[in-house]
């Protein structure tokens, strides 16, 4: 019996999203650091380098750290910001038939502070806070379109009948509209490993909060409400599970 997931992957519309569906991406990058050391007084400056093929930009992340340690205390200060991209993460977020290859990188800056107290010559207490802020982040988006997209699948739209023309508007599906943050703080209580044998480990608290923006139009109270009722009264009848596939009826 032909199972339902070779059933769908069998459909000419299937394939016509499937085939040549191929993307390549490189980024590149790299970094350079300096490092001042005086009396226990450490402070790092460095910059990375990055370039995303796709969106052919160059992005410039330039970062900062410093420690300070007082001898007599056994008592360290430490921070640091920096600036971090990337490319989007998932590749079908820039498919060309799927996807939206024109997509930039993601953008992030990090912050932290922080204290680091010894005692009993084996044991620290550390207590660091966070800040970071999220822009351009990959989001799914019902509301973009590229108003002249090629027709890759020209040929297999005029085998089938379908859509004939050369330019098509099409969605694109995702846009760098996402932003967001998120903060917190770790306590962190450790035991250094010992020189010979004996007893090591670290036991941790942290607390975080994070918020994302998609900037999409939401479900109102009522809609979402609608929507969970339903989804609440929904039972997976048959499930076909393959190599690379599966398939849900409900």
């Amino acid at each position: 019996m032909l199972k339902i997931t070779q059933f769908i992957l069998s459909d000419p519309n299937t394939n016509a999203v499937m085939e040549g569906d191929r993307m390549v991406r490189r980024q590149l990058g790299y970094f350079s650091e300096m490092k001042l050391d005086y009396k226990g007084n450490v402070l790092s400056f460095g910059a990375r380098r990055d370039y995303y093929d796709l969106s052919r930009e160059w992005k410039t992340s330039p970062r900062l750290m410093f420690a300070k340690e007082i001898d007599f205390t056994k008592t360290t200060f430490f921070g640091g910001t920096g600036k971090f991209f990337q490319a989007p993460p998932d590749v079908s977020y820039i498919s060309k038939k799927i996807g939206n290859p024109n997509l930039k990188m993601e953008e992030s800056q990090h912050s932290n502070i922080g204290i680091d107290q010894k005692f009993l010559s084996s044991y620290s207490i550390k207590l660091e806070g966070y800040k970071n802020t999220f822009d351009n982040l990959a989001v799914r988006d019902n509301l973009i379109y590229n108003s002249s997209a090629a027709n890759i699948n020209n040929m297999v739209s005029y085998m089938n009948n379908q859509n004939t023309e050369l330019v098509l508007q099409r969605n694109v599906n995702y846009s760098n509209s996402m932003s967001g943050w998120s903060k917190g703080f770790e306590l962190m209580i450790k035991k250094e490993i010992p020189e010979d044998s004996g007893f090591f480990g670290w036991i941790s608290y942290t607390n975080s909060l994070t918020k994302r923006n998609r900037n999409q139009p939401s479900l109102k109270d009522s809609e979402l409400q609608a929507h969970n009722e339903l989804v609440a009264n929904h039972r997976i009848l048959y499930q076909d599970v393959s190599k690379d596939y599966y398939t849900n009826v409900y």
